[in-house]
């Protein structure tokens, strides 16, 4: 999709989703979140079927929300009877509506008080926002060593998507943006040291097979200056994505909902501060020609809009469920493209790039699968121990199922050593 993923409010790099909100201390499907503090927006539901429901429901308005602005985004640029063909001018203004990503939070955060009959304390909600920064405050030495790299690498995923959407179907651009969730796992690999699966360095390869797949196909067709432009531009902000993963991950380790959302907005702030001389010098130049009273305003802020709450949507999701559970969205953003340009837009598909697609889709889920789910010696202990009677033994009943395993894998805890208390009447046998 519209690679919203740079401006998705999570701070890890193992998952598409890239930045977290609070740390989720249970690694369970959804999982109850911590307490915060007595400020926070963000309601903390308890009930578990509650939070099953809210989680699909923020799940399935990404994807609704990340369709409508990668589809919006490329009919702006596609549809010749519009007459805009200014990628710059879009990047910027885009930027500008995501740097408002802590005014949508203050008053989401306002509205929730309201609701809850809850004491309105503005400073107290700004200080706990700018706390992410520590006590010096804004300094240059924090915009330049903080906000900096990120912000440069997060410039250049915007820019990059931008182009390729604007040379390339949204299909194609969301399947070949897909696979920087291989590139990150690898990144963070390499980089953070984190340890790495043989089987999931074998998907990584999996997913460029795809890629490469996509690729042929695109250039087996007609080789075009657009085509060319489009993937190389896709592909280099897949690595651009990644590396902006790293930055904001060392810059940003931890925050919850409020502060990712300061810190999103200082960062916006920092890039659109950097790169408003270029749709002005490209205007100037004669190189972006628009008439500014006769831009396609309806479809260009509908995709501006879809693209700036698709992030905050994905922020509350991920304070509700898990990284990993989010990041099935992207997989949906693939389909629900590839659906769309076929059925409605009349995009011809190839299988070629369905095959394609498979391939990153199966790729996807093999790398943001928890490890101990993949570790196959475990699997076949599960497997193992599923087929053996439970056993009594002094009292203690040690029952060996397909679901403890499976919870045992997910939780990625090892196996449960608690023993349940033995049965009182078995227990006043063996005292007899």
């Amino acid at each position: 999709m519209d690679h919203e993923k740079g401006n998705q409010y999570s701070s890890g790099v193992s998952s598409p989703s890239c930045l977290d909100d609070v740390e989720q201390p249970i690694p369970a499907p959804f999982p109850t979140p911590t307490e915060e503090s007595h400020d926070s927006a963000e309601p903390a539901p308890t009930n578990p079927k509650r939070l099953w429901v809210l989680s699909i429901i923020m799940l399935l308005l990404y994807v609704t929300l990340g369709t409508g602005a990668a589809q919006l985004t490329n009919l702006a640029f596609a549809d010749t009877s519009l007459h805009f063909k200014a990628p710059y001018l879009f990047t910027m203004i885009k930027m500008m509506f995501r740097a408002q990503a802590l005014t949508f939070y203050f008053i989401g955060n306002t509205c929730t008080k309201l609701l809850r009959r809850r004491k309105i304390d503005l400073a107290k909600t700004w200080r706990r926002c700018k706390s992410i920064i520590g006590e010096d405050g804004i300094t240059w030495r924090l915009v330049v060593y903080r906000f900096g790299p990120a912000a440069i690498f997060n410039l250049a995923v915007q820019i990059l998507y931008t182009l390729s959407m604007a040379n390339l179907t949204a299909s194609v651009a969301t399947a070949l943006s897909a696979p920087s969730v291989a590139v990150s796992y690898l990144f963070s690999w390499f980089f953070l040291k984190q340890p790495a699966l043989a089987l999931k360095i074998l998907f990584v390869g999996v997913a460029f097979a795809g890629v490469g797949l996509i690729t042929y196909d695109s250039f087996a067709k007609t080789i075009t200056t657009s085509s060319v432009v489009g993937i190389v531009c896709v592909l280099l902000s897949d690595l651009c994505l990644s590396s902006y993963q790293l930055a904001f991950k060392k810059a940003f380790p931890k925050g919850d909902f409020g502060q990712v959302s300061f810190a999103v907005t200082g960062m916006f702030l920092v890039m659109c501060l950097i790169y408003w001389p270029v749709p002005v010098a490209l205007k100037c130049t004669g190189v972006e020609v628009y008439d500014i009273r006769l831009l396609p305003y309806g479809i260009l802020f509908g995709a501006w809009i879809c693209s700036s709450l698709a992030a905050l949507v994905y922020g509350y999701g991920l304070v509700l469920s898990t990284p990993f559970f989010m990041s099935l969205s992207e997989l949906l953003i693939m389909v629900t493209n590839i659906v769309f340009d076929s059925a409605v837009r009349k995009v011809s598909i190839s299988a070629a790039q369905i095959g394609g697609s498979l391939l990153i889709g199966v790729a996807f889920i093999v790398v943001i699968l928890p490890d101990n789910l993949l570790r196959i010696r475990k699997l076949f202990r599960c497997f193992y121990e599923d087929t053996q009677p439970a056993s009594v033994e002094a009292g203690e009943l040690k029952p060996h199922t397909e679901i403890s395993c499976a919870v045992d894998a997910a939780s990625n805890t090892g196996a449960d050593k608690t023993k349940p208390p033995a049965d009182p009447e078995k227990t006043q046998d063996k005292g007899d």
